[in-house]
């Protein structure tokens, strides 16, 4: 269960978790934007030793309460970075969000849920993940 939309009134979203692996050679991932001064995003898992510039976003356009519901992804070491929808990425884009290298297990299912950060100057996103699944044989 999420509580958001604090700056209208609160909102509950249930969210069911996967309780199955993903296929073999891929992870499940999904994001649910919570963001309410972010605008809309474009969402980019960047494998190890790529750059954002030569990926293809694996979510555009993503909203304020959106959940994109579970999607495949291969197994892999990935950064998830954040964009202003419709930024054309190049090696010197700023990103909302740029995370820590994350290696994910083949089966596991994550939720990545965009939130406010606190308020600098100027708008962005924070990220927290979920640990939706992780299958008992899996290793790194």
């Amino acid at each position: 269960m999420l509580i958001g939309n604090y700056l209208n009134s609160l909102q509950e979203i249930i969210l069911k978790d996967q309780s199955t692996p993903a296929p073999s050679g891929q992870i499940n991932v999904r994001f649910v934007d919570q963001s309410t001064r972010a605008g809309a995003l474009d969402l980019y898992l960047v494998p190890s030793g790529s750059t954002l510039a030569a990926v293809k976003p694996v979510m555009t356009n993503i909203t304020f309460n959106v959940n994109s519901g579970y999607m495949n992804i291969p197994t892999g070491t990935y950064t998830l970075m954040a964009l202003p929808t419709g930024t054309i990425p190049t090696a010197t884009s700023t990103t909302l969000y740029t995370g820590p290298s994350v290696t994910y297990s083949s089966g596991a299912a994550r939720t990545f849920f965009l939130v406010d950060q606190q308020l600098i100057t100027t708008p962005g996103v924070q990220v927290v993940i979920g640990d939706d699944y992780d299958s008992p044989t899996a290793t790194s």
